[in-house]
């Protein structure tokens, strides 16, 4: 969680010393960061878009121990209590035709008051600022927006 703090910090050290150099040495810093950053955990993914859901694993593969999916949010209560898992990353809308976000809140609470030391992640497509607010507020470390940046997604988990 956050280890992008420090290839921001090498790529300022770097623009300050040398700017002619600067291209080269980021993207050689910036590679061994991120090959370093290797998070040695598990990451759940809850999404009932297969292709959000393999998406998310073949670009997190890199970042986490363990990447599992999970196309439907009844299993994810049983699927925490049966294995140790770090971080969610929580789809907020799984009713048809409901993007209130009310599905992501309800399983948001129901992982904070069962498994408060699992960290959540909320992300949606339907996103605003008021929605951002309001899953921070409710207890989410964080709120991705679909379509996500890799890089963005990456550095927020």
């Amino acid at each position: 969680m956050g280890f992008c703090i420090k290839p921001v910090a090498r790529i300022r050290t770097l623009v300050v010393r040398n700017r002619t150099e600067y291209t080269a040495c980021v993207l050689n810093e910036i590679s061994k960061d991120f090959a370093m950053a290797n998070i040695a955990g598990h990451l759940l993914v809850v999404d009932d878009d297969q292709d959000i859901l393999l998406s998310a694993q073949l670009l997190l593969k890199r970042q986490f121990k363990t990447v599992s999916c999970l196309a439907n949010p009844a299993g994810l209560l049983t699927f925490l209590a049966a294995h140790s898992v770090d971080v969610v990353l929580l789809d907020m809308n799984f009713t048809l035709g409901d993007n209130s976000g009310d599905d992501g809140f309800y399983w948001l609470a129901q992982i904070q008051q069962q498994f408060p030391q699992v960290v959540v992640v909320l992300m949606t497509a339907y996103a605003g600022v008021e929605l951002a607010v309001r899953g921070i507020k409710a207890g989410a470390t964080d709120f991705v927006i679909k379509p996500w940046s890799n890089e963005k997604l990456i550095a927020t988990l």
